[in-house]
């Protein structure tokens, strides 16, 4: 009997020796495995990262600074890099709704943009901010007649700061009258003759306002050319690249409106309708230029 309790004894104290033995090697395995290997690469190299210098990335929320009030960074002179405006009219233009775009370098994040009937640029106030990828709209509906002055100046955006703004972009131009002469005709269905009676009319428009003579052209059963020529007035007339559009009188009582679409890049010659009462009510028969 005291053998056998020795020998158990020995046999318990083998066992908790090695199941000890085998635990420390599982600890020490666990410490080494690649997953706890690719964690401590990970945050090595992110360290080292962080020592670097960085500009950051350029994302939705990133606003640069008002250009109307910001100051010049000492001693940091504005990159010389590729920043252009294309579109921009030469002399004078009659078109008021434009789409400028921006040709810039990638490092060219914003821009900055107004419009003024003087030179003033190199003023602060009034600029707008936009993203470098969309174009500048432009709307001069409501401007006055004249000089037109266009200033546009970059933000370069890895050392976060504007292009002075007496060095911006600067073009300009005369805003014109929309003024036209045009032939052309309308017609309409007449009971009293076998057809369609057909009406020549020469439109004279100037901005908001015009008039238009007009004569009758013969028409089966409906006997010769009238020698009679009347003129009648135009009015509230507006005017876009796409159409024009207003009211026409019979003396000094407006009749029926009219809606022309331009079929060329002039404006020169359309293809519309026309009726009585208040627009686009009821259309009554064509009015188209002569030339299309």
């Amino acid at each position: 009997m005291p053998c056998n309790k020795h020998r158990t004894l020995w046999l318990l104290l083998c066992l908790t020796i090695i199941t000890a033995c085998s635990e420390g090697g599982e600890v020490k395995r666990r410490s080494i495995s690649p997953s706890s290997l690719a964690t401590e690469v990970a945050r090595e190299s992110a360290n080292q990262v962080a020592t670097e210098p960085s500009y950051g990335t350029l994302d939705g929320d990133f606003n640069p600074e008002d250009p109307n009030t910001f100051a010049r960074k000492a001693g940091v002179a504005f990159p010389e890099l590729k920043f252009s405006i294309g579109g921009i009219p030469t002399g004078s233009s009659d078109i008021y709704n434009y789409s400028f775009p921006i040709t810039a370098d990638a490092s060219i994040s914003h821009y900055a943009y107004k419009f003024d009937v003087s030179k003033t640029c190199d003023k602060t106030g009034g600029y707008t901010v936009s993203e470098a990828k969309n174009p500048i709209l432009v709307s001069l509906d409501k401007t006055p007649y004249g000089p037109v002055f266009l200033c546009v100046i970059a933000f370069h955006f890895p050392t976060r700061q504007w292009q002075d703004i007496t060095k911006a972009l600067a073009f300009n131009w005369e805003k014109l009258v929309f003024k036209r002469e045009i032939d052309s005709y309308f017609e309409f269905v007449d009971a009293q003759c076998r057809g369609t009676a057909r009406i020549n009319a020469r439109l004279k428009t100037e901005a908001d306002k015009g008039s238009y003579v007009w004569q009758r052209v013969q028409s089966p059963g409906c006997g010769a050319n009238s020698t009679v020529t009347t003129t009648d007035l135009m009015s509230q007339i507006s005017i876009n690249e796409q159409n024009m559009q207003g009211v026409w009188h019979e003396g000094n009582v407006v009749a029926g409106w009219f809606k022309f679409t331009w079929s060329n890049a002039a404006r020169t010659s359309f293809k519309g309708t026309w009726g009585y009462g208040e627009p686009g009510v009821k259309t009554e028969g064509v009015w188209n230029s002569v030339t299309n």
